[in-house]
């Protein structure tokens, strides 16, 4: 693994955490907090897979059951998060949008990447 990609990995595990600290100031139940640690180990394991394969060996279809799950968990958040955030009213429209071209953009960059490569080594052959 290269070091910029070692890079990246590390600050998604910052940003991980970081996430994690968030739910738990927000008073986030045990089960929670313990569901979105789990994803986030998920993730983080099956993207350091992609470059060494040999840590699927034997697993077989659980790599794609537990990425789907990951997956899953981590849309059912999204959707909390930005419940969370509540639906602006016309006033303050243009006060959130910049708030959400930011959140956009930082999931794009920093969360997007490892799903993509965690997928792509959950599912090839």
């Amino acid at each position: 693994m290269k070091i910029w990609i070692q890079l990246y990995l590390a600050v998604f595990i910052v940003f991980s955490i970081a996430g994690i600290l968030d739910d738990f100031r927000e008073r986030r139940p045990f089960w929670f907090l313990a569901l979105a640690g789990l994803s986030n180990i998920i993730i983080v394991l099956l993207f350091i897979a992609y470059w060494n394969r040999s840590w699927l060996d034997g697993v077989g279809i659980l790599a794609q059951v537990l990425f789907i799950a990951a997956m899953v968990w981590e849309g059912y958040q999204a959707v909390l998060d930005f419940c969370a955030t509540g639906a602006p009213t016309n006033s303050e429209e243009e006060e959130g949008r910049p708030a959400l071209i930011l959140g956009v953009l930082l999931f794009s960059v920093l969360c997007l990447p490892a799903f993509v490569i965690a997928g792509i080594s959950a599912f090839r052959g």
